[in-house]
């Protein structure tokens, strides 16, 4: 399956309340539109993430590398969570994506970066 698809799945089976049956927040056209807008930017040699809904209505891209690094960015309706080992970041939207997310798909992300050790000092 592709990503926009994972996304239009994601939307489907999690805009209504209590998606989850634990009072898990729709997940809103916006945070969808906003979760295509954070795809269509992402690099064309970028890994596809994982991308699963959050209970709070978020919709959570994930990198993990199998060697301890990982990224997590959360695309909600106004904003962009993104965190990685000990980082947490939040940016407002439309000021696009941040840059630090490309910096961090670069360095452990890449093709051809992979298979170095972990990097605790991300």
């Amino acid at each position: 399956m592709d990503l926009k698809t994972e996304l239009d799945s994601i939307f489907a089976e999690c805009s209504a309340p209590n998606w989850d049956g634990y009072d898990g927040e729709p997940i809103s056209l916006k945070t969808l539109k906003n979760a295509y807008m954070l795809m269509e930017s992402l690099p064309d040699w970028a890994i596809i993430p994982n991308v699963m809904p959050e209970p709070d209505g978020c919709i959570a891209f994930e990198w993990e590398d199998g060697r301890g690094n990982w990224i997590i960015v959360s695309v909600g309706p106004k904003e962009i969570l993104y965190c990685t080992q000990g980082y947490h970041w939040e940016y407002q939207l439309p000021d696009g994506i941040p840059p630090e997310i490309y910096t961090r798909l670069d360095k452990h992300f890449r093709p051809g970066n992979l298979g170095g050790p972990p990097n605790p000092s991300l």
